[in-house]
């Protein structure tokens, strides 16, 4: 099983605008540079599990849960929350809490605060909330924020409604035990998440659809394990916060650091048009292992393979291997060939969860077939193969807004249907 293309696996190898795979050739591994590209600076998870701020066109390897790394291509995404850590700012209103800063955050700095509930004889509500941020009815947004514990356990992240602002059903509120880092009640299991990072924090991810146009916020209250707001008559009560981000969106994407504005990541590109012989041209095999840990919004290639025309945007002759949203919350592996615009191939297939994949589509003239995790999950035994020049990872072309969101650990081409022996063994 002699690759033609081999990408990561723990080999990366980038600098501005340029990232390494390797092409087999008489068994001897040749460079071969991928163009890259991000037109504003961008954050990672380092090999020290700290956040770290590369810049414009730096690509990123992302370390969060792994020690080989991943490669990180995100869309387009902005901070809608304008001060993203300083709590101190009067941006975020106190009730019944005060801030005071010099804490050692995710990124290594001491620029961290901590939540501290004020004192009272009688009970009172203990929360900040951000200054107001416009929402349209119908569309997703996501919020995350980083917490420590310090003596305080429970904790609520929710959207506070201000004005018209509305939410669908209770996807409103996420309740934490932040000293054992679980979520304890989430209203919707679909919708809330909890990541542990280095130091002891954890971020913590909310997901809601508007029910109405107008302004929410990103609110954190200080409770107790009956989820009452008003429930903390003791003051002294802390809890360490970071990193707040609300953005336009059904995941959540790498934090992006504001200032008194809002601020947009632009995405992130990844492609090579390659020597002959690296694509096989009537018979070959995609292979990628990623760490799926996002909810598409529509659909997440993971390589794509195509001849590009002057229309950049259009799928004339391409097989990609992807992911596909089937519903909220289900999503498959959905590799697809297109020739002349038309769809001639497909196998659809495999439900995922948060997890590792490892997932290879095959593919020969009226032979094509799927294999994720060492199982054959379908084949399609009719369809005819383009000739292609150009690979992407992680997009279908530059200016396409589906790309996908989860680390990319490794990608693989081979010039050649392997065996179905051979694809339930490089799966497993």
């Amino acid at each position: 099983m002699a690759n033609t293309l081999k990408f990561g696996n723990g080999e990366w190898y980038g600098k501005k605008d340029t990232i390494l795979a390797y092409n087999d050739e008489n068994s001897n591994y040749k460079p071969l540079p991928f163009d890259f590209s991000r037109a504003s600076k961008a954050t990672v998870i380092n090999k020290d599990g700290l956040i770290e701020t590369v810049g414009s066109g730096i690509p990123r390897i992302d370390f969060l849960g792994n020690t080989k790394g991943a490669l990180l291509l995100e869309p387009q995404r902005t901070n809608l929350i304008t001060y993203s850590e300083d709590f101190s700012n009067a941006y975020w209103t106190k009730s019944g809490v005060s801030v005071t800063s010099g804490f050692t955050s995710p990124d290594g700095t001491t620029n961290a605060f901590k939540l501290i509930a004020s004192s009272s004889n009688t009970a009172v509500a203990h929360n900040t909330y951000s200054g107001a941020v416009s929402i349209t009815s119908g569309n997703t947004y996501t919020q995350n924020l980083f917490f420590k514990y310090d003596n305080h356990q429970y904790i609520k992240l929710q959207y506070g409604a201000t004005g018209t602002g509305g939410l669908t059903g209770n996807q409103n509120v996420v309740k934490l035990d932040i000293l054992n880092k679980t979520i304890i009640q989430p209203d919707s299991p679909s919708v809330a998440t909890i990541t542990e990072f280095s130091n002891n924090w954890v971020m913590v991810t909310l997901t809601a659809t508007m029910a109405a146009t107008g302004n929410v916020s990103t609110e954190v209250v200080l409770s107790n394990s009956n989820w009452d707001n008003a429930s903390i008559k003791v003051g002294g009560e802390s809890v360490y916060i970071y990193g707040a981000q609300l953005e336009a969106g059904s995941y959540s994407t790498s934090l992006i650091n504001t200032q008194g504005s809002a601020v947009t990541r632009l995405a992130d590109s990844c492609s090579q048009t390659v020597p002959d012989g690296v694509i096989g041209q009537t018979e070959g095999t995609m292979y990628a292992e990623i760490d799926f840990k996002s909810k598409p919004e529509a659909g997440s290639p993971i390589v794509s393979i195509m001849t590009l025309n002057n229309n950049v945007n259009n799928l004339q002759n391409c097989i990609i291997l992807g992911i596909e949203r089937q519903s909220e919350g289900v999503n498959r592996f959905y590799p697809f060939v297109q020739v002349s615009n038309s769809t001639v191939a497909n196998v659809i297939g495999g439900t995922l969860t948060d997890g590792i994949y490892k997932v290879a589509f095959a593919y020969k003239q009226n032979d094509f077939v799927l294999y994720v995790n060492g199982v054959q999950i379908g084949t399609d035994t009719n369809g005819v193969v383009p000739t292609t020049s150009q690979v992407l990872v992680g997009e279908r072309y530059n200016t396409d807004t589906y790309k996908i969101a989860d680390g990319i650990k490794e990608t693989k081409l081979y010039n050649t249907r392997l065996s179905n022996s051979e694809l339930a063994a490089l799966t497993s």
